[in-house]
């Protein structure tokens, strides 16, 4: 919403102070706005009528330091200054510094322009690697190893058997360590104390060739062994992993002799409906049962699992990475950062001491990055670029951004946004590009809008149905194996349609939309349908069309007479309409075409590359002429995704339309 609020006034003139929370997750818009942020604090304020913005940057594990640096005012600008005991100096925007530390101390919340260090769980990447580690006993249920490497940082969480680390000694330092000293930093850093219980943290003696394996064999070493209540917390890198260690756990936990206390196990990952998700939120269903719930990092930081007092991490993580060399996009587990780490050992001490089995080796663990690379420097960056031409950054390559990425993934997406006409010859936003701009979506996905308001009012609000669910989260619960997968297709008989993904997902919404609200939730789950990504949908569109009547795309006397056309029976889009809805697709996605060779492989059309239509796809198992995808991933294969089937002669045609007015 800020960023959108820069496009309309670059100063923020409504705002005398700004709040970035989790700044430590570093997603493309958070680095963005704070180099918008930047900008305004560091530029002359005369835009703001002299009144200088104040800007509160709040996270639990971020690189504090690094933050300090970025947002350093030259020395140019003079300023009273105060400096903590470490030496480090901090500035104080004229704030004097005696009144600001009475102040700060008396409300114990940071003052206005403070970087703010919420430690969740007062262990940094920085220090962890140099505490003390001792052997500990490990069950041989594990069947790891007979001794497991353990460190703690508290004596009463240790491992039966171990000698605990030696713990911490309590600060002795003020809350505040805050000194009225001189210096050139514009920065003050405040640090709050974490509400963590300890936790101890477990290693295996040496790298594990099978961590599924490794998983199963800790989880039930932790359900035999470790008191109750304490319910266990497995983080793994994706669905199938998932689902793989599920069926494995259900299956043994049924083994289980009767007395022994039960063990539920359900899983917890994006793709599941709101009421699989919510078992994992549960209290078991009988008294005597510890529940174990097998997550992707979405366990992480972005929610919180009541109940669990025991995690096993694997270490790894599915992270999305785009190669624009291939303009393709990598989804592969790779090893996560050692600030990962520390946010998942916090899960274990949430409500009360716990324990945390890491399955690789301490060594392992001081290998890793202390932090994420941050999203920026791994992903597509066109839509980044189009936010900083429109909020009229010229000098892209100029703009203060905390982690600048690579040149070549510029240079991308400046072709890019020419070739879908938001940039003329000179590199300048043209007419089409600020009207791409005004719209919440990937620079694609706005010019299909654009392009489809050209065609008529009800072409656009069939590429407004059709891109609120494809924009977002998969809408279609994937089936685990060919029997669900049967059932499934004959549950959504009524949605799918032989053209491909986008007309079905366009079939799916425009249903949906035409259920009572009440009776919606009941026809996803008869469809395999997921209810929450599909209200996500219903959200996106009243956005979009909100956007379009700004944008003056489309009125709002348009929108009623078409809706008031499409009152009564259903009717599905017809043929013409359907073609004439996916060429508006081509001229954003023609890039990401491909065509039929004779030995039945799809290759690319830029490029020549073979690529495979996702089993998740309509389009899969079939074969056509071309066909065009709006998501191309690599995991196991090189996929493409969302797929719908088109004519050679369209993609010719795209062709010759690429490029912006000047």
């Amino acid at each position: 919403m800020l960023l959108q609020e820069l496009l309309r006034d670059r100063h923020l003139r409504r705002y005398s102070c700004v709040v970035v929370d989790e700044v430590h997750e570093r997603s493309v818009d958070v680095d963005l706005l704070l180099g918008f942020l930047k900008n305004i604090l560091t530029g002359d304020l005369s835009g703001r009528g002299g009144i200088p913005l104040k800007v509160v940057i709040m996270s639990a594990t971020a690189d504090i330091e690094k933050l300090e640096e970025y947002f350093t005012i030259p020395e140019t600008l003079p300023t009273p200054a105060i400096t903590n005991g470490n030496g480090a100096r901090r500035k104080t925007n004229g704030v004097k510094p005696t009144g600001l530390i009475k102040e700060w101390i008396a409300t114990t919340s940071p003052p206005p322009g403070a970087i703010v260090d919420g430690d969740d769980d007062e262990e940094h990447p920085t220090t962890e690697s140099r505490r003390s580690s001792t052997s500990s006993t490990y069950s041989s249920w594990s069947g790891l190893s007979d001794t497991i490497k353990g460190s703690s940082s508290s004596a009463a969480a240790s491992p039966a058997g171990s000698t605990p680390s030696t713990p911490s000694e309590p600060s002795s330092k003020p809350a505040l360590d805050i000194f009225d000293l001189k210096g050139t930093n514009n920065t003050i850093i405040y640090r709050i104390s974490g509400r963590q219980h300890p936790v101890s943290t477990l290693y295996v003696p040496s790298a594990l060739p099978d961590l599924l394996e490794a998983s199963f064999r800790t989880i039930f070493h932790i359900h035999t062994t470790e008191p109750m209540p304490g319910d266990i917390l497995v983080f793994l890198s994706g669905q199938d992993e998932i689902e793989s260690l599920l069926a494995r756990v259900v299956a043994q936990a049924e083994q289980l002799v009767k007395s022994f206390p039960r063990l539920e196990c359900t899983p917890l990952f994006g793709q599941l409906s709101i009421e699989k998700q919510q078992l994992a939120f549960a209290r078991p269903l009988v008294k005597n049962a510890r529940k174990c719930i097998l997550a992707t990092n979405i366990a992480e930081t972005s929610i919180t699992v009541p109940g669990v007092r025991y995690v096993v991490d694997t270490g790894k993580a599915k992270v999305k990475e785009y190669r624009p060399h291939l303009g393709l996009q990598s989804l592969l587990a790779k090893p996560i950062s050692q600030s990962s780490a520390i946010q998942r050992r916090g899960r274990a001490g949430r409500e009360a001491p716990g324990k945390v089995w890491r399955l690789y080796t301490e060594e392992q663990y001081n290998a890793l990055s202390s932090v994420e690379r941050p999203e920026i420097i791994r992903a597509d960056v066109v839509e980044a670029v189009l936010k900083m031409k429109a909020r009229g950054i010229d000098d892209i390559f100029g703009f203060p951004l905390l982690s600048p990425p690579p040149r070549d993934a510029m240079m991308k997406a400046l072709t890019h946004l020419h070739t879908i006409g938001a940039l003329s010859s000179t590199g300048q936003l043209n007419e089409t590009g600020r009207t791409m701009a005004q719209f919440p979506l990937s620079p694609n996905y706005a010019r299909v809008l654009v392009a489809a308001s050209r065609a008529s009012p009800t072409c656009l609000l069939s590429a407004i149905d059709a891109i609120a669910v494809l924009s977002g989260d998969d809408i279609f619960i994937q089936p685990t194996s060919e029997e669900a997968r049967l059932a499934a297709e004959d549950a959504r008989k009524d949605l799918l349609r032989r053209e491909g993904d986008i007309l079905t997902q366009l079939t799916t919404m425009q249903r949906y939309v035409r259920e009572e609200s009440g009776a919606r939730k009941k026809w996803c789950g008869i469809r395999g349908v997921n209810a929450r990504h599909m209200e996500t949908g219903m959200n996106v569109r009243r956005q979009l069309r909100s956007a379009s009547v700004s944008a003056k795309l489309i009125s709002s006397d348009e929108i009623a007479e078409v809706d008031d056309r499409a009152e009564g029976e259903y009717i599905p889009l017809s043929e013409e309409a359907g073609e004439e809805l996916l060429k508006c697709f081509m001229t954003a996605f023609v890039g990401r075409t491909a065509v039929l060779g004779a030995d039945g492989a799809y290759r690319t059309v830029r490029g020549r590359h073979v690529v495979v239509v996702h089993p998740s796809s309509v389009m899969f198992g079939r074969k056509r002429e071309a066909v065009m995808f709006l998501e191309h991933v690599f995991t196991n294969k090189n996929y493409a995704k969302k797929c719908s089937g088109v004519q050679a002669d369209w993609i010719v045609e795209a062709m010759a339309g690429e490029g912006g007015e000047e």
